[in-house]
This record gives C-alpha cells, sequence and structure tokens, in this order.
C-alpha cells in the first residue's frame, strides 16, 4: 500500500518532533536550545526554517555526523561574516 505524500509529511513532522524532543539540539554558536516547529516556517510564521546543519571544519563536503551540528541561521551569518572580516574560526 503506498502511502500519500501528505501522510508521509505528516509522519516526518512527528518523527522531527520526537527526535527534538528527546535529544534537545541546540545552536552550535549560542548554545540555546532549537524549537522543532521552528524547521517549519508555516509554523514558526518566518519566511525561511530558522536553523541550518553547520560543517565545523568548513569543510562542506565532510558529512561525517561528528562534523555536523544545527545552528540558528542568524548565528551562522555572525559566524560567517566574522570570519569573512578576517576573524577566528
Amino acid at each position: 500500500m503506498a502511502f500519500s505524500q501528505s501522510s508521509k509529511l505528516h509522519r516526518y513532522k512527528h518523527y522531527l518532533k520526537v527526535l527534538f524532543q528527546v535529544y534537545q539540539p541546540e545552536c552550535h554558536f549560542c548554545k540555546k536550545q532549537l524549537d522543532w516547529k521552528s524547521f517549519y516556517p508555516q509554523l514558526s510564521g518566518m519566511h525561511l526554517d530558522e536553523f541550518l546543519v553547520h560543517h565545523k571544519n568548513g569543510r562542506h563536503k565532510d558529512d561525517r555526523p561528528k562534523n555536523l551540528s544545527f545552528a540558528h541561521r542568524t548565528c551562522h551569518g555572525e559566524y560567517n561574516w566574522s570570519v569573512r572580516k578576517g576573524g577566528k574560526r
């Protein structure tokens, strides 16, 4: 039996919610806990989702789990701006 796209999406949202509740991920930079609703712009009221995946070593092709962490878009943007301006990594 094939599942509809909407039922798959509903299940994925539920899985994401449970994962966030169990593991309580936080922003790599500011250390604030991330909210699962911020992943869905329609639920958070934002134009884009509020967080993304940060590559700790700066190598975007290095997708090993220990090199990846979540970060708020704004924190990540501030980090990238400081690196471009000659700041620390």
